[in-house]
């Protein structure tokens, strides 16, 4: 197995229930796969916050081009302009770095539990 997962929607909305993003939160998958988890973020606070999904601020990085390319078009497909990703190995080369070169710091993280 190449060890990718696909994260059920039933978990994903879970994650965003206990993470709670708010609109100006920095969001980060560093191990995006197809964006799911960063998506159902969005839905959170399109839902709970007036419909200000636009104010959140997905970051996401992705080892797997093809599964990288998915994110990518997901992302399109629902409209999202917020977001930054990246395609690398995330504990090899975290890609998501401040102006000094260290990792970012971001509000909340979420990623595919072990299943």
């Amino acid at each position: 197995s190449s060890g990718e997962f696909y994260t059920p929607k039933e978990v994903a909305f879970l994650m965003s229930e206990i993470v709670e993003p708010r609109p100006g939160h920095h969001v980060c998958d560093w191990a995006s796969g197809s964006a799911g988890l960063l998506l159902q973020c969005r839905r959170y606070v399109d839902k709970h916050h007036n419909h200000r999904a636009n104010e959140l601020f997905l970051y996401a990085q992705e080892s797997n081009v093809a599964t990288y390319n998915i994110s990518r078009i997901n992302m399109i497909l629902h409209g999202v302009k917020s977001w930054q990703a990246r395609r690398e190995d995330s504990l090899r080369q975290p890609l998501h770095l401040d102006a000094s070169k260290k990792l970012m710091q971001f509000d909340r993280i979420v990623m595919n539990p072990p299943f």
